[in-house]
């Protein structure tokens, strides 16, 4: 397989796990948010369970999308620096576990009927605290990694490489603003901000990855 392909599946991956999630976490998940009041969450999911499972397995989707770019970013970068490769894909792929533990809490509400209302709102809780946790600390290390080896290549544009560190350090700073007392409406401005780099940075890099024609990358010393 030449770098070619391996650049068309990462950049096809990516493009479908933003589809898949931009419908999942932007039309469904608000139905079943945490800012629902306890009863709020439990009517909903009782009401429209198709629409919750859909959910899930658009999530399941996105999980295996997000292995297969594990290990195709790897390919793609490993003769330039194997090292960094090797970790950025490690950081992905520790994350997709996590995120596949997040879903699985997120499951356990497809059998609703073993919950109460407080339980429900906890397995949604559940699954926000692992997938948060996921992106601040593996998938935005993940991305300043990938940020760093797309600036070392002598074919990527640098200012790709700069969108790709901005998203992973974006990402890696969630953990942080959970913990700050910051006012709802300063935290919401801020994750309004952090969003639009978050969004650019692996689109950017999709889109680059499926129009350049040529991806063949000159091997550099390891770190």
């Amino acid at each position: 397989m030449t770098k070619r392909t391996y650049a068309l599946i990462i950049s096809i991956s990516l493009i479908l796990m933003a589809v898949v999630a931009m419908y999942v976490f932007g039309a469904i998940m608000p139905n079943f948010s945490t800012d629902l009041s306890v009863e709020e969450l439990s009517q909903n999911i009782s009401a429209d369970m198709e629409l919750y499972r859909t959910a899930v397995l658009g999530i399941v989707l996105v999980i295996i999308l997000d292995f297969i770019v594990s290990y195709w970013v790897f390919e793609l970068f490993k003769d330039q620096n194997r090292n960094m490769a090797m970790l950025s894909a490690i950081l992905r792929t520790i994350y997709t576990i996590v995120f596949s533990v997040a879903c699985f809490e997120l499951s356990k509400n497809l059998n609703a009927a073993d919950y109460g209302p407080e339980g429900l709102m906890a397995n949604v809780l559940s699954f926000e605290k692992f997938w948060n946790t996921g992106l601040g600390f593996l998938f935005g290390p993940h991305l300043i990694v990938l940020g760093l080896l797309v600036r070392e290549s002598k074919v990527m544009p640098n200012v790709l490489g700069l969108m790709v560190l901005l998203a992973g350090i974006s990402y890696s700073m969630i953990p942080l603003l959970k913990v700050l007392p910051l006012a709802e409406a300063t935290l919401s401005t801020i994750e309004i901000v952090l969003a639009i780099p978050m969004t650019l940075g692996e689109l950017g890099f999709a889109f680059w990855l499926l129009f350049k024609k040529s991806y063949e990358v000159k091997p550099q010393l390891a770190l």
